[in-house]
């Protein structure tokens, strides 16, 4: 009886470790195709027919994609109607029963949907008007506009037109560009390509108004994303993805700002790019102008106090380097490599703070006091001050310390020498005798108490010599 209840409990222990085995290869190759899709940089091109119905119709053609992998398709939300097809016009296979998810033959996915488009209107925006696929990024977009149903008017998106001839029947447009998400407009009045170079296009309605070229140069040129410029009486000022559109002419201050703003929010991540001021600060840094928001001018102000004329030109450099910067972190971390001293400025200035905080540097140098090594100081630079935490200061100096940095009081002794504090009063008591105090030398950063250089001179007659890794001390 044992022996039969032994062997039935060894049979239900091999199905149940063989079900646990084939739950997780399920879970891993699971895993595996999603990172597969994730490494995919495919391109995408759709065909827009604008139809005497009224109604545009979009084919959708994702390419360079994985075979016969299962794909996601997230279709616009104002499409009326939309389907998946094959090369012979044939609907497309869906083995794995989820909603909307198709398997790629030879590596392209096509998609058809059709939008409303108000052609009796003056001028039609389109945003959101593009399919995606889930979990895949798109390095390469064409469109095609085949105006048959509406013409007369003028298209443009937020990447550049490579072609456009006008025929007998039709209007066809060819753009063609990098972005994944691109705008799309139509105008009825004609719109007329007046400047333009390989940062932007500019759009007109008056055939003789020309735009000077802007004068940002060098790598901030190379590295600019594409930009259409649209001055047009149809629709007010709009910032896009690749497109910016304006009631108003342009002079060539305006254009370049316009560029530089343009550059940076394409620079930060979206979570960044809402901060306004950091793009207005980079952006006057570009463009050797001043900043526009307060907190931009605030920032500026500070790099110009604590910084040289090369390190704030160093640290544009690094920040235009980079390929995305995805954090105020990131941004902390390039100033303060060129620095040499840590900072978290632009982390406490970020994330809807209200207060304005000061650029400060911390940074750990060899200490000696009175001639002997000892445990490093985090001393902060602020513009060009130096602020010593008082306690850890105070202690290494020799003396009896009452006190800490959460009180407002402090009692500091030395031999025959008392000092009493009261951190927030010009006054202080030495060996019972009060003394005035023409600057408060003690400031409050972080919950930490740090007295400045001056005042460690005056206060306690401290002499101190700097190099760059090293700090002497001495009160002998």
């Amino acid at each position: 009886m044992a022996m039969n209840f032994l062997k039935l409990l060894i049979a239900l222990f091999t199905v149940l470790a063989g079900l646990l085995y084939w739950q997780w290869n399920v879970f891993s190759n699971g895993q595996e195709t999603a990172k597969n899709k994730l490494k995919v940089k495919a391109s995408q091109e759709m065909i827009v027919e604008l139809k005497e119905s009224g109604l545009l119709q979009v084919t959708q053609t994702f390419s360079r994609l994985r075979d016969n992998i299962e794909y996601q398709i997230i279709p616009p939300p104002e499409s009326i109607k939309w389907g998946c097809i094959q090369m012979a016009g044939i609907g497309c296979v869906s083995k794995d029963g989820i909603p909307q998810t198709y398997q790629s033959k030879k590596g392209v996915l096509r998609i058809r949907y059709s939008l409303p488009f108000r052609r009796n209107l003056p001028s039609v925006l389109l945003t959101n008007w593009s399919a995606s696929l889930r979990d895949i990024d798109i390095a390469a977009t064409k469109i095609r506009v085949i105006a048959s149903g509406s013409r007369g008017g003028t298209w443009a998106a937020g990447i550049p037109l490579k072609g456009f001839k006008k025929m007998e029947l039709i209007d066809y447009y060819v753009f063609e560009g990098k972005k994944t998400i691109v705008p799309l407009y139509w105008q009825k009045k004609t719109l007329y390509i007046t400047a333009g170079n390989s940062m932007f296009t500019y759009y007109t309605e008056n055939p003789k108004e020309k735009l000077p070229l802007t004068k940002v140069k060098g790598s901030f040129v190379r590295n600019a994303p594409f930009l259409s410029l649209i001055h047009t009486s149809q629709i007010g000022n709009k910032q896009l993805p690749g497109m910016f559109t304006t009631n108003k002419s342009m002079n060539v201050d305006e254009l370049d700002t316009v560029l530089s703003e343009n550059y940076y929010r394409k620079k930060f991540v979206p979570f960044l790019s809402k901060e306004a001021w950091l793009v207005d600060l980079f952006s006057a840094m570009n463009r050797k102008k001043p900043a526009e928001t307060a907190m931009g001018k605030f920032a500026l102000n500070e790099l110009h106090s604590s910084l040289t004329h090369l390190e704030i030109q160093r640290f544009e450099q690094a920040v235009n380097k980079q390929e995305k910067v995805k954090s105020a972190i990131d941004l902390d971390r390039l100033l303060g490599n060129i620095r040499g001293q840590s900072t978290n400025f632009f982390t406490l200035n970020s994330m809807g703070s209200k207060q304005f905080n000061p650029l400060v540097f911390s940074g750990q140098r060899k200490t000696y006091i009175n001639g002997k090594q000892v445990n490093s100081l985090d001393i902060l630079t602020v513009g060009s001050s130096r602020l010593f935490p008082f306690f850890d200061t105070m202690r290494k100096l020799g003396y009896k310390v009452n006190g800490s940095d959460a009180q407002q009081t402090a009692e500091i002794k030395k031999k025959q020498n008392l000092y009493r504090f009261k951190f927030d009063q010009l006054i202080f008591t030495y060996n019972g005798q009060s003394f005035g105090l023409l600057k408060n030398p003690f400031e409050n950063k972080n919950n930490k108490i740090y007295i400045s250089l001056n005042g460690l001179k005056s206060i306690f007659k401290v002499n101190v010599k700097e190099t760059k890794d090293e700090i002497f001390l001495s009160d002998i």
